[in-house]
């Protein structure tokens, strides 16, 4: 028990230590989204990209790596996508609650009407709603 105790102090201190000075907590959210198409098939990455692409506002700056278009980094969030075309929704540190999910929910929108332009539709699941995992498509990324 003397090690428990131990390691909850050792955390404790940690997460103490990052505090800001006031004592009031950033917030952080990300959320994965899988990827289908109208008709529930997995979406391809060149339909991810172009949906991606959609969203991208002209502040926000490109994230390509392998000379691939793989999001976009802006000062609300970033969006990215993952290894099997899942989106992924990154929101900028917020300070209330309910500002972050405002800020989600403007996000999400905003998601939601460039995926339908494409004929897609966004899944927040724990995994993909239609495919097994071994047989969605993978993006072109060496580390993946």
């Amino acid at each position: 028990m003397a090690k428990l105790d131990e390691q909850i102090k050792t955390m404790a201190g940690y997460f103490t230590a990052d505090c800001e000075a006031d004592g009031r907590l950033s917030l952080v959210l990300e959320v994965e989204h899988f990827i289908t198409c109208s008709d529930g098939r997995a979406a391809d990455f060149a339909a991810v990209q172009a949906a991606m692409q959609d969203m991208q506002q002209q502040a926000d700056a490109p994230i390509i790596v392998d000379g691939t278009y793989m999001g976009y980094s802006g000062l609300a969030a970033s969006v990215t996508v993952g290894p099997a075309c899942q989106l992924c929704l990154t929101l900028a540190p917020q300070r209330d609650v309910q500002d972050m999910m405002d800020l989600y929910n403007r996000l999400y929108l905003q998601m939601g009407l460039a995926l339908a332009a494409h004929g897609l539709r966004a899944w927040a699941l724990g995994c993909h709603p239609t495919t097994r995992a071994e047989a969605l498509p993978l993006v072109p990324r060496t580390r993946d």
